[in-house]
């Protein structure tokens, strides 16, 4: 069973057909690398894949619960600190992680019953997630990296940025990762 079928995909930005009637399907365990010439449609496609741009005709079919990850070719402008980059793609289960850190430096500060009850009800959701298995995914990856959670992602060069994106994109443990030019603008080490 295929995870994702591309079906009769066609776009034109009005000086002629950039996807002409194209088909892929994408199968479990399958690597696939587009290559051509630039502005022939390779990161075109890769957007429609992913669903960040619709085609002029033609359908995207993924397999029920497919998760895609999609890095772009381009670094997003994005804020925070690297953690908050990191967790801001990944859904609910980074959302209550990001939620559970803000209530327990509040509740350091201040032992707030109120505050402490929330801290609970959120640690309660975690676990039901089982969200601290994403904690300790994001972590292992950004020390493999040797990048800071607390570090500001605008200060950083466009190929740490880039390590933060990939970082993103690869703990979310997609079925399908799509990596527009992943290697640009990384730094040479």
């Amino acid at each position: 069973m295929a995870l994702l079928q591309a079906k009769d995909i066609c776009l034109n930005f009005g000086s002629g057909d950039i996807l002409d009637h194209v088909d892929l399907t994408l199968d479990p365990g399958e690597k696939v690398c587009l290559v051509g010439r630039n502005g022939e449609g390779k990161s075109s496609l890769m957007k429609i894949l992913a669903g960040s741009l619709e085609a002029d005709s033609g359908s995207v079919i993924a397999d029920s619960g497919v998760e895609i990850a999609y890095l772009p070719q381009e670094v997003p402008d994005l804020k925070g600190r690297v953690l908050e980059v990191v967790l801001g793609g990944l859904g609910k289960g980074a959302e209550l992680l990001q939620d559970y850190e803000r209530l327990s430096v509040q509740v350091a500060e201040k032992a707030d019953p109120e505050l402490l009850a929330r801290l609970q009800s959120v640690q309660e959701q975690i676990d039901i997630l089982e969200a601290w298995d994403l904690q300790r995914r994001v972590e292992t990856e950004l020390r493999r990296l040797k990048l800071s959670a607390l570090d500001t992602f605008e200060e950083m060069s466009g190929g740490m940025k880039r390590q933060v994106l990939m970082v993103r994109a690869i703990v979310s443990r997609p079925k399908v990762l799509i990596l527009d030019e992943p290697t640009n603008h990384l730094d040479i080490a």
